[in-house]
Formats: structure tokens, C-alpha cells, sequence
């Protein structure tokens, strides 16, 4: 218990700190946004889970509250280490729960895990489903409830991830391969059903609010864009997975006593497949679950071929399962195999070592800097505006800068914290830049409403999918932006090289 105490201090000190990751600045612009004009948050872009959370921290504790959703986030890495404990305790013993729940909180930390990253939340609902469905396989005959829970919250990881997709079906690979190896589909028969309902229903409670807030329709077209962009970002280049799924993971042994295993129980199953036999010969369920969401999780990761850092955190949970189950496959081999026992002691040995070393390392890590993400700091911008904006002032960011919202603080003028879509950056077409009519309709009608004092043109100092001048607004002479920057603003400064512009006020106008 000490040493996880000690792991969660290593948020502490970052707990406070802005736009460590720019998906959490677009949570909270969104936030102030939502928050402020009562607007729902199931909104055409997707990630309806993270809106509507940081609507409520934001509600709660008031706007851009970072600090308040990185404590969330603590007490969920605590509550996944812990399932992760109880899933392997209860198959194994608990020094081998013990190494699975360390394992995990020190492991994230390299790969994003001090920011509020949707794979927290989705990796959450996955293991909280497959820790109630190991909990179920200890009864012979399961209640069909208990089924139907395990599957909603395996289909909760949708809500906040839909790259989360193939590790719904963890379970159902599960109950398949026993089918297939046990020549039995009974055990099949009986839970598949219920499991499946409870991931459908999931399904329509994510769906049912689009369709209640009326935009049902261009969130499915979105996502399906999405889709066409990841797939079409696979057949584009193929990276070499040796190097992004072992030689460039920090930590990479961890990963590696967790391939070994997979490759373990893949063989087990396949040896089983020749000579089948009752169930209690079978790997056991969790390892049996973790090879299973390990794999899946991989497929994930490599979709679209993007491979961010926060993408990892889908496969962690299954590493650090799969590394405590490890040590316990490898104390049954040096108690049942003397031949082995002294290969069987030495990998013990180096997996308690590893665990020891990962622990250390990122006890004495450098806690990361805020900002650490981005080349641009937008030191002298935040000055600005700490200089020029009243309280209530409005403002809104051309680009792909969402941290300039949460360094200034500025209530959101529209939920577009990012302008990704309106220049169809996503897409992937910067030598022929166009304007998506629909987002900028979306765009300008929310400005309209709002009418914010402040906007930046980040323009130059942005985020990009293609290239940055792709959001140059000299590519859209006709876009309604333009004309209304030129009929009711006046640039007033450039700071940080974006132009700020000023609304001038006018007869039944004011500049906030």
C-alpha cells in the first residue's frame, strides 16, 4: 500500500499545470462553452463522455478545471491498479496482484499518464466489465444480470474511445476459443446472448442523446469520416511494428514478459485444440482474458497508424496483468518441473527486478513541464490577455490551438475549439484546402449567437493533420470568418505571431 501511495505522488506536483496534453485544453474550452450557453454535450465532433464530465467539473468547481479532473483521473488510476489486483489475486495470490497493480500505475506515467486522456476512462469501464465477468466464471451458472452488466460496461469504453472497438470483444474471443477447443458451445450458448446485450444496450444509451439533441446524423457522419481516415491511414505507410510495440516503449521488458505470456497461452490453446479436454486444463480465465485483451488492444493502437503515446494507455491494463500472472506461471513451473525450477526461479527473479526497476525509475522521473507537447508556448499572448481581458470577455481561436483557451482562461465562444473539420484537415488534402459548409455554418451561427470580444489567429502557430497553412484564412477568400473579421473587428495586436483582433462596438453592439 505504500508504494502505491508513493506512485500517485508522482501527479502532485503536475496536478495544476495547463495544456500538458492539447486534448485536455479542448475539454475544457468545450467546457466553458457548454457550460456557459446550456448547450448539451452531445455535440456533432464525438467524445460526448469527456464533454459531459468536464461540463460537471466545470459546473462544479468552475471554469478550466484541469486540477479537479486530474484528481478524478488519480482516483481512477488507483481503482484500475486495484481491479487489476483482485482479477489476479484471485487466480494467483496476492504478491502476484501486488506486481499487476504497481506494474500499471508506473508504467502509464511514460506514455501521456499525467493528462486526462479519454483511454483513462475507457480503460476504466473495460476493466471494471472483465473484472465483474472473471468474478462471474467462479459460478458454474452465472445470473443473466450480472452477464448483461459485465457487457454494458465493456461497451461504456465507446463512450469515451471509440478506437476502443475490438477490446469490446474480449470476452466474446474468450467464450469462443473455449467453444472451439472444448467442442462445447454451451458455456457459449448461455452467456454470449446476455454479454452481448448488455455492450447493445450500452450502444443505444450512447446514441440515444444524439438522437434527443438532434445531432445524430452528423455525428455518425463524423465518425464514419473518421473511420475513412484511419482506415485510409493504414493502407498509406506501414510502419515497423518491431519498433513501435517493443524497441521505442520505454519500459520495453514489461512488454515483453507480457508477449511471452500471450505466446504461452496462444500455445496452450492451440495444443489443447489437438487434444481437447475439460476446462480445468485450459489456461486460466484471467490469463486467458488478458492474452485475449492484450492482443486487441494492439490492433487499437495501430489504427490508422498514428501511434500516439496516450493510445498505450488501451494496452497497459493487459501488460500488467499479464506480467503478474507471469510470476505465478512461473512458480508452478519450478514447483512441478524440477528440471525447469532453476529457469523458473531466475525468471522470477527477473520479472521482481524489472517490477523494482520500473518503480524506481519513475519515482525519480522529472515530473514534465507544462506545455511539453507544443513548440509554442504563447508566453507573451497569455500576458496580453491578462493585461486586456475583463472577466466575462468571450473569445475564440482560429487554428488548431485549444491550450491558448486554457492559458487565458476565456470563456469559449463556440464549441469549435479546434478548426480541424472546417478546413477538412482531417481529410487529409492540403494541396486543394476547402471549407466543410456544414462546420462553418455550425462556426459562424455560434459567433453570431455569443458575439465574442477577443479573436486570435493562430494560424501560424498551430497544431496541424497535413500542413499548418492549411488554416491560413488567405485559402478562403469567401469563408464568412473573413467578412466577419473585416465588418466587426479591428486587429489590435500580434502577439506570439497570431493577430488579435477586437470586436468594434457598434449601435446595439458591446464589446463583450
Amino acid at each position: 500500500m505504500l508504494l502505491v501511495v508513493l506512485s500517485l505522488t508522482l501527479w502532485f506536483p503536475v496536478l495544476g499545470q495547463v495544456s500538458l496534453n492539447p486534448d485536455e485544453s479542448q475539454y475544457e474550452a468545450t467546457a466553458s462553452y457548454l457550460v456557459a450557453t446550456g448547450n448539451s454535450a452531445f455535440l456533432p465532433n464525438g467524445a460526448p463522455g469527456m464533454f459531459g464530465l468536464f461540463k460537471i467539473a466545470t459546473r462544479i468547481v468552475g471554469p478550466y478545471p484541469i486540477f479537479a479532473m486530474r484528481v478524478v483521473v488519480m482516483g481512477i488510476a488507483l481503482l484500475i491498479a486495484a481491479m487489476l489486483f483482485r482479477i489476479v489475486y484471485r487466480e494467483t495470490n496476492r504478491w502476484c496482484g501486488l506486481i499487476s497493480g504497481l506494474v500499471f500505475l508506473h508504467a502509464v506515467a511514460p506514455f501521456e499518464g499525467f493528462a486526462v486522456n479519454r483511454e483513462w476512462f475507457s480503460s476504466m469501464a473495460t476493466v471494471g466489465g472483465l473484472s465483474l465477468y472473471a468474478t462471474i466464471r467462479r459460478h458454474e451458472r452465472p445470473r443473466t444480470w450480472l452477464l448483461v452488466t459485465s457487457g454494458f460496461l465493456c461497451g461504456m469504453a465507446l463512450w469515451f474511445k471509440l478506437q476502443a472497438s475490438f477490446i469490446t470483444l474480449v470476452v466474446p474471443v474468450v467464450l469462443v476459443m473455449e467453444a472451439v477447443v472444448s467442442r462445447s458451445a454451451r458455456r457459449l450458448r448461455d452467456e454470449l446472448p446476455w454479454f452481448a446485450t448488455g455492450g447493445l444496450l450500452a450502444g443505444v444509451a450512447y446514441l440515444a442523446p444524439f438522437s434527443l439533441n438532434g445531432t445524430l446524423g452528423q455525428f455518425l457522419e463524423f465518425m464514419f469520416s473518421d473511420v475513412r481516415v484511419y482506415v485510409g491511414g493504414e493502407a498509406a505507410a506501414r510502419p515497423s511494428y518491431m519498433n513501435r510495440f517493443v524497441l521505442d516503449l520505454p519500459h520495453s521488458p514489461v512488454f515483453l514478459i507480457a508477449y511471452a505470456l500471450v505466446t504461452i497461452v496462444a500455445a496452450v490453446w492451440i495444443v489443447r485444440l489437438f487434444r481437447p479436454g475439460d476446462a480445468s486444463k485450459h489456461p486460466g480465465t484471467a490469463a486467458s482474458m488478458f492474452a485475449a485483451y492484450l492482443v486487441l488492444a494492439m490492433i487499437c493502437v495501430q489504427l490508422g497508424n498514428r501511434f500516439f503515446a496516450h493510445y498505450y494507455q488501451l494496452m497497459l491494463p493487459a501488460v500488467a496483468g499479464l506480467v503478474g500472472l507471469a510470476v505465478h506461471t512461473l512458480v508452478r513451473l519450478a514447483r512441478t518441473r524440477p528440471a525447469w525450477r532453476g529457469a523458473g526461479l531466475a525468471g522470477i527473479a527477473l520479472i521482481v527486478l524489472q517490477t523494482a526497476v520500473l518503480v524506481g525509475h519513475e519515482q525519480l522521473a522529472p515530473r514534465p513541464a507544462s506545455m511539453s507537447h507544443n513548440a509554442y508556448k504563447y508566453v507573451e499572448l497569455t500576458e496580453y490577455f491578462e493585461r486586456e481581458a475583463a472577466t466575462g470577455d468571450r473569445l475564440f481561436v482560429w487554428g488548431w490551438a485549444p491550450e491558448i483557451y486554457s492559458l487565458t482562461r476565456l470563456e469559449a465562444a463556440s464549441h469549435i475549439t479546434f478548426c480541424q473539420y472546417i478546413v477538412n484537415d482531417i481529410q487529409g488534402f492540403p494541396d486543394a484546402p476547402s471549407i466543410n459548409d456544414e462546420w462553418a455554418r455550425m462556426l459562424m451561427d455560434e459567433l453570431e449567437e455569443t458575439r465574442p470580444r477577443f479573436i486570435v489567429d493562430a494560424s501560424r502557430a498551430t497544431w496541424f493533420e497535413t500542413k499548418a497553412w492549411i488554416y491560413d484564412l488567405r485559402n478562403y477568400p469567401e469563408f464568412e470568418l473573413n467578412t466577419l473579421l473585416e465588418t466587426k473587428y479591428r486587429e489590435v495586436a500580434r502577439v506570439d505571431d497570431c493577430p488579435v483582433w477586437e470586436r468594434v462596438a457598434t449601435n446595439g453592439d458591446t464589446e463583450s
